[in-house]
């Protein structure tokens, strides 16, 4: 039975245009059905606190407005990230589901310059980091840096995002039950090739708010 759902899944994928399609699963049961492990991973930065020039800038809610500039500001930060996900276009898109979760954006004046989604027992190690640009990342670190005691923050930034030259190197980790699979004739096989090659990092995926329950 799982295997019939699968191929329909697959069938009205493809069916949709969809070309390549990823999840995470056990590395043991997909593989027989034409899924490739280590597809993705998950992209780190640790940035010590102590390091962070201090900032000013200030955290407030997530409002339907800011819809069209959180995107805009996806699509610069993490368009170019391999398995990135688009948030989408609705305001629960943005706000996390669990409420010890809180989703906060970041202005400079009237300019929307930052968004993260952090949980309260975790202030140090958010979900979600975007930025405008490294300036801005910096600035929005420094904000983190003052509401919490850890000695270093722990931002998902992957090496092709824009956030990547404002701090330390970003580290990629892949897992096995990081996998996809090809659907139709797409650049998964190139995509792959350069990740053996060491020509490309590895991909990162966001998981949607959905993923924080």
């Amino acid at each position: 039975m799982g295997g019939a759902l699968i191929a329909e899944g697959h069938r009205v994928a493809a069916e949709k245009g969809c070309t390549v399609c990823y999840l995470v699963g056990h590395a043991t049961y997909y593989p027989r059905f034409g899924y490739r492990t280590h597809a993705y991973g998950d992209s780190t930065v640790t940035v010590p606190t102590a390091e962070i020039p201090e900032s000013d800038l200030e955290a407030t809610s997530v409002t339907h407005e800011d819809i069209s500039a959180l995107r805009d500001l996806w699509r610069a930060h993490d368009g170019a990230v391999d398995f990135a996900i688009d948030p989408g276009t609705s305001l629960m898109d943005w706000i996390s589901p669990n409420p010890a979760i809180r989703s906060v954006a970041f202005r400079d004046g009237d300019a929307l310059i930052g968004y993260v989604r952090r949980h309260e027992c975790r202030p140090a190690d958010p979900e979600c980091f975007l930025a405008r640009d490294a300036g801005s990342a910096r600035a929005v670190a420094g904000a983190l840096a003052r509401e919490t005691t850890a000695a270093a923050l722990t931002l998902p930034i992957h090496p092709r995002t824009l956030s990547a030259g404002a701090f330390g190197p970003a580290r990629v980790e892949p897992f096995a039950a990081a996998m996809a699979i090809e659907l139709a004739p797409s650049l998964l096989g190139e995509y792959f090739a350069q990740i053996h090659a060491g020509t490309r990092s590895h991909g990162h995926m966001i998981r949607p708010v959905e993923f924080d329950l």
